[in-house]
């Protein structure tokens, strides 16, 4: 689905070419000419369009600049009707939508439709294409923290996962988001099985390696805008922003499969397979704090532990 697709990609191109995609259905067959454009170091940039190219898509841009940045910087709609008056000459209806995560938020670029059927664009279409939008601007702002806490160092420098500092300040975050919002949010807690006697019997930078490759398995078993963290030593919790508790016990399987598959080789000629249990839990009324939610999973991580390991438990309700 569109939704799937926009939630599993951070690159804004590929963001871009995927709302492009969507539009003419969210619209219903009602927009005949569109395109997408992305603010990129101030300036807003053609990505791709559907029956319209380039040079006609910046010529428009440019002939409703005023319109189209407050657009952008209020974060709302802007759907002009049939034989509406900009600066005395007759204007064909077209819309523009901003890619913002919500009314209000700054806009990262916007979609617009420069043609449209001749009964026009009804309020269904419109709310439809908001939230296309919408969604589109909440990757956007996923893809645009990510960047910023590659640039700040927020990362474990050993494992490249990110740093328990930011784990929290995201999920503080989040949490307000979907308190705000209603939806979902969910995290794993994931700990290596036995790795003290990787330590002890093959020494710390043996352990180290095999830290390494446990992380880079991890994060090719989620989504680019799902959140690794290192907690300390072999612990990690992976956040799952928009995730509900079902499919967030599939991705902590995901994760437990992939480091199964690992067969880690020592200096030594030593074929080591590492294990993790998981402990999932969710959003709800008794976790609505970073504290609370990483203190629920860390509890059924316990359980996994305590049960035979190498398995996953989820919070009950």
């Amino acid at each position: 689905t569109t939704s799937a697709l926009l939630a599993s990609s951070i690159e804004p191109m590929t963001l871009a070419q995927t709302v492009l995609d969507a539009v003419g259905s969210a619209a219903r067959l009602k927009a005949h000419e569109y395109f997408v454009a992305l603010v990129d170091q101030g300036l807003l940039t053609f990505q791709g369009g559907v029956n319209i190219d380039k040079r006609a898509a910046e010529a428009f841009l440019t002939g409703h600049a005023s319109l189209i940045d407050a657009c952008i910087e209020k974060g709302t709609l802007l759907s002009m009707p049939r034989q509406s008056r900009i600066d005395r000459v007759k204007q064909a209806p077209f819309a523009v939508l901003p890619l913002a995560s919500g009314p209000g938020a700054r806009g990262h670029g916007c979609i617009v439709i420069t043609r449209i059927a001749e009964e026009g664009l009804g309020s269904d279409e419109l709310r439809t294409l908001m939230q296309l939008a919408e969604m589109a601007g909440r990757s956007l702002d996923n893809a645009a923290i990510f960047t910023q806490s590659v640039a700040i160092g927020a990362t474990d420098e050993l494992t490249g996962a990110h740093s328990r500092r930011y784990l929290f300040r995201r999920l503080g975050e989040e949490i307000t988001r979907s308190r705000q919002s209603g939806g979902p949010l969910s995290l794993f807690i994931f700990d290596i099985d036995h790795f003290k006697v990787v330590n002890d019997e093959f020494g710390h930078p043996e352990g180290d390696r095999l830290l390494k490759a446990i992380v880079a398995a991890a994060m090719s078993a989620v989504r680019d805008i799902d959140l690794v963290a290192r907690l300390g030593g072999e612990e990690f919790a992976v956040f799952l922003p928009g995730t509900p508790a079902s499919e967030a016990f599939a991705v902590a399987e995901r994760v437990r499969r992939a480091v199964e598959r690992i067969a880690h080789e020592t200096e030594s000629g030593v074929l080591l397979r590492p294990r993790v249990s998981c402990g999932i839990a969710s959003l709800d009324d008794t976790t609505q704090t970073p504290a609370l939610l990483l203190a629920a999973a860390d509890s059924c991580l316990l359980e996994a532990k305590r049960t035979g390991r190498n398995r996953s438990i989820i919070a009950s309700r």
